[in-house]
Formats: C-alpha cells, structure tokens, sequence
C-alpha cells in the first residue's frame, strides 16, 4: 500500500463549556466524568497515578455494536490549558487524541482532535471505518458536554 494511504487520519471537534478554565479542565480531563457526556461509554476508570504524564486508565465504549475496551495513558497534562492521551484498543493502532482549553466570555472553549494511522491492507479499511464511528461519537458528546459540565456544578438536591 502506498504511503499516502498510511497518512494519519484527523478530526477535529469543540465546544463551549460554561465553567471556568479551571473547572472545566477537571471535569473534562477525568475520566470518571466521560459517561456524562459520551454515550457510547459504559464505564471508565482512573488509575492512582492519573492526572501525570504516563497516568492511565480504563474505558469500556460499544463502537458499531462492539463492546471495546481501552486502555488509555496520559501524554500531557498541563492544567488548566491541554489535556492530551493515547486510547489502545487490542489490535488496533491507537487513538491520539488531544484537548486544548482556552477562555471565552461564555466560560472555556474546549478545541479537540483525535489522531491515528490506519494500519495497511485490509485492517486500514477496519481502522477507516473505526475513525468514522470515532468522530461521531465525539460529535454527539461535544453537543452534551456543555449540560453535562453544567449539571455538575449544581448543588444536590434537597
């Protein structure tokens, strides 16, 4: 297969959470929040050693009708500005997925990108199609996020 068809594959997303840069790096940076706002999510776990380069976690995601689980480490971790992970899944080439924050009026703009390159062959077209599941899936929890990040901040209920 030609090099150009190994070229990594990109989206990108965003949103506007309506907290502070501060807050809206911690909820959206733990993993134990992620269900709030992505469908597709099971379950999540943060190890002890979350929220360092090199911290890890688990998630469980059904992805085209599949329940896949992935284990995900901590590449960057720069409060409250960039969030930054890699997501493997057996068999598959990982995900590089990155989140950047930024204040805005509104409170902080999430920008999101998820980065990976498709195996060659037959798989590729697997890992393609993956992609596709991927970013509408980070389509839909973009659109959540922001109530769901909101719905956090509320005091219980009495």
């Amino acid at each position: 297969m030609s090099s150009a068809s190994r070229k990594p594959l990109h989206f990108a997303y965003g949103a506007v959470v309506p907290l502070p840069p501060e807050e809206a790096f911690a909820f959206v940076c733990d993993p134990l929040n992620w269900p709030s706002f992505f469908s597709s999510l099971r379950d999540s776990s943060k190890g002890p050693d979350w929220g360092s380069v090199g911290g890890r976690g688990q998630m469980s995601n059904v992805v085209l009708g599949r329940s896949i689980v992935s284990e995900i480490e901590v590449t960057v971790w720069n409060p409250p500005h960039e969030f930054r992970y890699l997501s493997h899944q057996p068999g598959t080439p990982p995900l590089d997925n990155r989140r950047v924050f930024e204040p805005v009026a509104e409170g902080t703009r999430l920008s999101g990108t998820t980065e990976v390159t498709p195996r060659p062959g037959l798989p590729g077209l697997v890992d393609r199609a993956r992609v596709l599941a991927v970013r509408r899936i980070f389509a839909a929890a973009m659109i959540q996020l922001p109530e769901a990040a909101r719905a956090s901040q509320a005091p219980p209920p009495d």
